[in-house]
C-alpha cells in the first residue's frame, strides 16, 4: 500500500505546489489593484486554501515517506520521535522542514497589499524549490549543473502551469 502511496502522494505535493504558485501570481501581476490594496478577497482566500492544500499534503507526504523509507506500516510512522529525527537529522528531512516552516509562514500572511503578494510569491518559489536540493547524488558528475538546471526547470513550470491555472 506505501509503495503505491508514495509516488501519488509526491505527485499530488507537487502539482498543489505548482497551483498555489500559479494563484499567488494571478493576485501578484494580473490582478486589479487599488492604490496597493487587493480587493479581490475571493482570490486571496483561494490562494489561502491552495497554500492549506500544499500543507496538508506536505504533511501526509512526510508520513508516507517515513514508512516507505522505513518498510513500515503507516500507523507506525506517526511516531512523533521519528518524525523529528526524519525532519532534523536526514537532508531531505531538512529541506522539507523548510517547507514546511515557510508554508506555515505564507499561511499567516495577510494578502492584501500587492507588495505582501510579491513576498508570499518569492516564498512560495523557495518552498517549491527547497527539496530540489537533495534530488541528485553528490557524488555524480556535475552535481551543481544538475541542481541549477533542475531549479530553472521548477521555477519555469510552476511559473507557466501554474499561471495557466491562475488564469
Amino acid at each position: 500500500m506505501v509503495d503505491i502511496l508514495a509516488p501519488l502522494s509526491k505527485g499530488l505535493l507537487e502539482l498543489v505546489g505548482v497551483l498555489s504558485i500559479g494563484l499567488i501570481i494571478t493576485v501578484a501581476f494580473l490582478d486589479k489593484d487599488n492604490r496597493g490594496e487587493i480587493p479581490n478577497t475571493k482570490i486571496t482566500n483561494l490562494v489561502k486554501k491552495f497554500f492549506l492544500l500544499w500543507l496538508f499534503t506536505l504533511s501526509g507526504f512526510i508520513l508516507i515517506q517515513i514508512a516507505y523509507l522505513l518498510d513500515q506500516p503507516l500507523t507506525k510512522s506517526l511516531d512523533l520521535t521519528v518524525i523529528r529525527s526524519y525532519l532534523t537529522q536526514t537532508s531531505i528531512g531538512k529541506s522539507y522542514l523548510i517547507q514546511l516552516v515557510l508554508l506555515l509562514i505564507l499561511i499567516t500572511i495577510p494578502l492584501r497589499k500587492i507588495l505582501t503578494s510579491y513576498a508570499a510569491l518569492i516564498l512560495a518559489v523557495v518552498a517549491i524549490i527547497s527539496p530540489i536540493f537533495q534530488s541528485h547524488g553528490s557524488a555524480s558528475g556535475s552535481h551543481g549543473l544538475a541542481i541549477g538546471s533542475l531549479v530553472f526547470h521548477v521555477i519555469a513550470l510552476s511559473f507557466w502551469v501554474g499561471g495557466v491555472f491562475g488564469l
